[in-house]
């Protein structure tokens, strides 16, 4: 993985700074109304030519079957427009699966960009985002990277601007949620919808404790009743001093924001303390 044919991108986790479920459409997909931001925890993707497509996981145990890898499914559909054309793919995993920070959609939309330059591509970016939606909700918005307000099903990206740097814990002190089994779940625990018209000019400041008091993630609840666990995590991540609360995504990770690098560092250790052998890992916010 070290020749000069080598190609290597970065696959960023996100958080939500919120979630709200604003309704379902027709064909049964939740409507959804959230900001979202990239952090500083990343995947690696490293791409080499080769005469057939494969992919070695470095760093975690491959859960599902191979076809479901949305990093070979993205190498898939753009084998489309290059029949013939193989790549040696290697992922290093860092993001925990199950986590809601969007691990697998990341690394799709790294996947699309890596192969875009390897094979030499001349797809538009419209082209490129309709690809990403087929591939799941998040991934346009890791293929476009800047912080965003997302609306509808995912495919309605607007650039907001949302402070980076900002320190943060994550903590995943639990199993992996299932995705489907929460928003499933959702629909018989529903919870009030986020005001996300207030809330953003309150990140947009850096106001974290103003704006932690109007946040909220719809999935919660279906999350909590799923595991109670998380009840404790909120907690331990509230009195270890975060001004700003909130599991992402449809969890497990619960994420707290610091006002300062070393009030972070101290949050970290009180965690991993509480937690031990939980993953706990500081990281920030990326613009």
């Amino acid at each position: 993985m070290r020749t000069t044919s080598c190609l290597r991108i970065e696959a960023h986790a996100k958080i939500n700074w919120c979630l709200s479920v604003t309704g379902r459409t027709e064909n049964g997909y939740h409507l959804l109304d959230m900001l979202m931001q990239r952090v500083s925890l990343y995947d690696t993707l490293f791409a080499a030519p080769s005469d057939r497509l494969s992919l070695h996981i470095i760093g975690q145990e491959v859960t599902g079957p191979e076809e479901d890898n949305l990093v070979l499914k993205a190498a898939r559909a753009l084998q489309a427009y290059r029949p013939q054309a193989g790549v040696q793919l290697t992922l290093v995993k860092r993001i925990p699966q199950g986590a809601g920070m969007g691990g697998g959609s990341s690394d799709a939309a790294a996947a699309l960009k890596l192969l875009t330059r390897l094979w030499e591509l001349r797809l538009s970016p419209a082209e490129l985002s309709a690809i990403a939606l087929k591939l799941g909700a998040d991934v346009p918005f890791f293929l476009n990277g800047c912080p965003a307000r997302i609306r509808g099903i995912g495919e309605q990206l607007s650039p907001v601007s949302l402070p980076a740097g900002v320190p943060l814990v994550l903590i995943k002190a639990t199993e992996g949620l299932n995705t489907g089994r929460v928003y499933g779940r959702s629909d018989a625990l529903p919870a009030a919808p986020v005001d996300v018209d207030r809330l953003l000019p309150l990140l947009s400041a850096r106001d974290l404790k103003s704006a932690a008091r109007v946040t909220g993630n719809s999935l919660y609840p279906a999350a909590v009743s799923l595991c109670p666990k998380l009840e404790q995590i909120k907690n331990a991540v509230h009195a270890s001093g975060a001004s700003y609360v909130l599991m992402t995504g449809s969890g497990a990770v619960v994420y707290g924001a610091y006002g300062a690098s070393a009030q972070a560092a101290e949050a970290e250790k009180q965690l991993k303390a509480v937690f031990p052998g939980a993953f706990v890992s500081r990281a920030m916010t990326v613009s």
